[in-house]
């Protein structure tokens, strides 16, 4: 009985979120199609394909049909293409055709195809424009490195490039020598961001507010805690569109993770506006499992509001079955509201819809 009087409650409230986007889409598509457009297309989705644009996620395999073995009708926001799905030119470009043409096909809605093509130390696509933004002895040097990585990336599939890494880097830090350096640091990274979006990339800021001070991996050993950040180091970053946080304690501001923290998202969002799309570095990361458990750390993040969450399930891939799943659960039992997650996809499907030429 108790079962049942769940199942009840629960496509009742169903009935009532579904009842309210309709009306909510009648009211504002006289003043906004945008607006109208995407609620359409969001009282199209079922919840199972809601959820699934919530994230970006990492796989295993070099085709789509491993793709679809792997996800199991789950359709994602996003995907993060690494070095093991990666065999030859040939099979990048034809393996990001086919998932760009599932998402279309499936859900009427594009695809985020991302990539860490930040130059230097991290490309992971070895077919492509590998050189340091550091490099650049010029805002005009960066601007031209942005714009031919980008037209490289697009011919290869890609819309969606997760760099630079933009925070300030001390001598001794894990990440000094990837991250962009030098008095000019602000305005090369613009440069660089403008290059990329005159050949429609998106450029991601990361990591807000960064891993300054932190002199180990901070994806595998512990997750790092330092005592506060330097907000100024990011002032001049207003125009990126996507901003990832960073997997670290500021112990001055909150015991959890800033990129799991509700106060986390909320200090980003006021810094940076609220129409960005949101994400944290990789959630599936050792060091946060090792502290919550993946379940809790999907929990946390869904609850902080966020507007994407990135798990690229690297090492272990089942961790992104298990956080696709366990979100669904989540929302399926009414622990998490229905009327967040469709906040939270409006939003994404809007920001795709306005940005259709970058897919």
């Amino acid at each position: 009985f108790f079962l049942f009087f769940k199942v009840q409650s629960f496509l009742s409230e169903l009935e009532i979120e579904f009842s309210r986007l309709q009306t909510q889409a009648s009211l504002k598509s006289v003043f906004d199609p945008l607006e109208a457009e995407a609620l359409k297309v969001l009282n199209s989705l079922t919840l199972k394909q809601k959820v699934a644009q919530l994230f970006i996620i990492g796989f295993e395999g070099e085709t789509l049909q491993e793709f679809e073995k792997f996800v199991s009708e789950f359709v994602p926001g996003g995907v993060l293409i690494l070095s093991r799905n990666i065999a030859s030119p040939l099979q990048v470009k034809v393996l990001n055709y086919n998932l760009q043409k599932l998402s279309q096909a499936t859900l009427g809605l594009p695809l985020f195809v991302a990539v860490d093509q930040e130059g230097g130390k991290v490309c992971r696509v070895p077919y492509l424009t590998c050189k340091d933004l550091n490099q650049a002895k010029s805002q005009r040097e960066a601007f031209e490195l942005g714009k031919s990585l980008a037209k490289e990336l697009r011919t290869f599939g890609f819309n969606l490039n997760f760099a630079p890494v933009s925070e300030k880097a001390l001598p001794q830090d894990f990440i000094q020598d990837r991250a962009i350096r030098g008095k000019d640091r602000v305005n090369i990274i613009n440069s660089f961001w403008q290059g990329e979006k005159e050949k429609f990339v998106f450029t991601t800021l990361k990591h807000f507010p960064g891993y300054t001070g932190i002199k180990f991996n901070p994806e595998t050993k512990e997750i790092p805690k330092v005592e506060d950040f330097n907000l100024q180091d990011f002032k001049g970053f207003e125009n990126f569109d996507l901003v990832m946080l960073s997997n670290v304690v500021y112990q001055n501001f909150d015991n959890l993770p800033f990129s799991i923290s509700k106060k986390g998202t909320k200090l980003a969002k006021s810094f940076f506006g609220k129409d960005k799309i949101y994400l944290p570095d990789d959630l599936s990361s050792l060091a946060l499992k090792k502290e919550f458990g993946l379940k809790k750390v999907i929990e946390l993040a869904l609850s902080s509001n966020l507007d994407m969450l990135l798990v690229a399930g690297y090492p272990n891939p089942e961790d992104v079955k298990e956080a696709l799943n366990y979100a669904l659960k989540l929302y399926q039992e009414g622990k998490l509201p229905l009327k967040d997650l469709n906040k939270k996809v409006l939003k994404i499907i809007k920001f795709k819809l306005k940005n259709e030429r970058y897919f």
